[in-house]
C-alpha cells in the first residue's frame, strides 16, 4: 500500500517563514498515515467487490493500523529522528521541518519607524545603538528581508541605564519571544548550546528550546552580565564556557548548522538576535568582541534622570505629590552624585505610598 502526496513536506513556504531545519526531518502522523492507508484499501476492496463498501472490516483496519506504524518508524528511523525520546519534541521538530518557522517582526518601513521612534521616545540616551538598529533594519527590508534579526550586540555600561530593557523592549514592539540568560545567577555554557547524556541530563539549549516552544526561527536571546561568565564541569569530566559557547552561534556560518547535542539535529539558528550585556569589557574575550558590535552606553545625566521621572509621571492624578517625590529624586542625586533607572522607577512606584516612606527612600 503505497504512501501518497500530500504526506510531504511543503516544498514552497508561506509568507514570513523560514527554513530552520531539513525537510528531511519532516514524518506525518502516524494518524494521518493511516487515515489514508484506510482509504486507499477502501478502494481496493471496492473495485473487487460486487456491492459497494461503506467501510473497511476489523481485519484491514487492523492491517491498515500496522502498515502505518510500520511505515511512520522506518521514516523516523532514516530521518534519525527515532533517537528523540522526548515525543513533543519529536513531533515539532517534524513539523518544523515541513512547514518552517515564523520569522516575526516589522515588515514595513513605518512599522520600523514607529517601534524605534517609541524606544528613542522613552530612552533617548540609547540614541547611538537604536539609530544604528534603525538603519540596520530599513537596510534589511530594502534588500528583500523581512523579520526583527540583529547582528551580535554588546552593550557595555554600568547597573540601570536600560542595557536589559531595551532588548526586551524591542522584542514586545517587534513581536518576537524574548528569553533572558543571567550569567551571574549560574555560569554554564551548556545553557546555549544544550547538553548530551555526559552531563547527567539531557536537555536543549534556551535557542532550540526557544524556537520549538513558539515556532519562531528569530528569538531574542538575552545574555545578562557576560563579563562575568564562568567555567562549568560536567559529570564526565568535560568543561564548557558560556562565552565558547556563544562563538558557534554569533557567527552566522555556523549558527546557520548547530548541532543540537540533545536531539542530535541540526538547526538553522542565524536569525536568532543576541544581545549581550556587560558593566566592563576587560574580561569578555577577543574572539567574543570580534564577532559582536560593541556600544558604550553612557551613565544617565540629570537631565536624563529628570526627563524619564517627568515622562512618567505626566498623568499622575496628585501634582503635590509628584513634586515631592521630585525633591526626593533631586535630593538623592545631590547626596550620591548618580542614580539608575532601577531605584528611579521604584521611587516613581512609590507615588501610591505614603509621605513619610517617599521621604525614607
Amino acid at each position: 500500500m503505497p504512501i501518497k502526496p500530500p504526506l510531504r513536506p511543503n516544498s514552497q513556504l508561506s509568507a514570513n517563514r523560514v527554513r530552520i531545519l531539513d525537510p528531511k526531518l519532516f514524518v506525518p502522523e502516524e494518524s494521518e498515515v493511516q487515515k489514508r492507508l484506510a482509504a486507499s484499501l477502501l478502494i481496493r476492496r471496492n473495485r473487487e467487490s460486487e456491492s459497494p463498501l461503506e467501510s473497511l472490516n476489523f481485519h484491514d483496519r487492523q492491517r491498515a493500523a500496522s502498515h502505518a506504524k510500520a511505515w511512520v518508524q522506518r521514516k523516523q528511523q532514516t530521518a534519525r529522528i527515532d533517537r528523540i525520546n522526548d515525543m513533543q519534541a519529536r513531533k515539532r521538530i517534524s513539523e518544523l521541518a515541513s512547514g518552517g518557522a515564523q520569522l516575526a517582526g516589522p515588515t514595513t518601513e513605518t512599522q520600523i519607524d514607529e517601534m524605534m521612534s517609541a524606544i528613542h521616545v522613552a530612552a533617548p540616551w540609547l540614541s547611538e545603538v537604536t539609530t544604528f538598529i534603525l538603519r540596520h533594519l530599513r537596510d534589511r527590508l530594502r534588500s528583500g528581508q523581512s523579520g526583527l534579526v540583529l547582528p551580535p550586540i554588546i552593550l557595555v555600561g554600568s547597573p540601570g541605564v536600560s542595557k536589559s530593557w531595551l532588548a526586551r523592549e524591542l522584542a514586545r514592539l517587534g513581536g518576537v519571544p524574548v528569553r533572558q540568560i543571567d550569567v551571574g545567577g549560574g555560569t554554564a555554557g551548556f545553557r546555549i548550546s544544550g547538553t548530551e547524556k555526559g552531563w547527567g541530563t539531557a536537555c536543549p539549549g534556551v535557542p532550540v528550546e526557544t524556537i520549538l516552544a513558539t515556532g519562531t526561527a528569530n528569538p531574542f536571546l538575552i545574555v545578562d552580565e557576560i563579563d562575568k561568565s564562568g567555567r562549568m564541569f560536567g559529570a564526565s569530566g568535560n568543561s564548557s564556557t558560556l562565552s565558547t559557547s556563544l562563538l558557534q552561534v554569533l557567527e552566522r556560518g555556523t549558527a546557520a548548522a548547530f548541532e543540537c547535542p540533545c536531539y542530535r539535529v541540526s538547526f538553522d539558528l542565524s536569525y536568532v538576535s543576541w544581545i549581550l550585556t556587560a558593566n566592563t569589557l576587560e574580561t569578555i574575550s577577543e574572539p567574543l568582541l570580534d564577532r559582536a558590535r560593541v556600544f558604550h552606553i553612557p551613565d544617565l545625566t540629570l537631565d536624563d534622570i529628570l526627563y524619564h521621572f517627568n515622562r512618567m509621571t505626566a498623568n499622575h492624578s496628585d501634582p503635590e505629590l509628584v513634586d515631592l517625590v521630585r525633591k526626593a529624586v533631586l535630593v538623592r542625586w545631590k547626596t550620591k552624585g548618580k542614580l539608575g533607572l532601577r531605584r528611579l522607577n521604584r521611587m516613581i512606584e512609590l507615588l501610591q505610598a505614603d509621605r513619610d516612606v517617599l521621604l525614607l527612600n
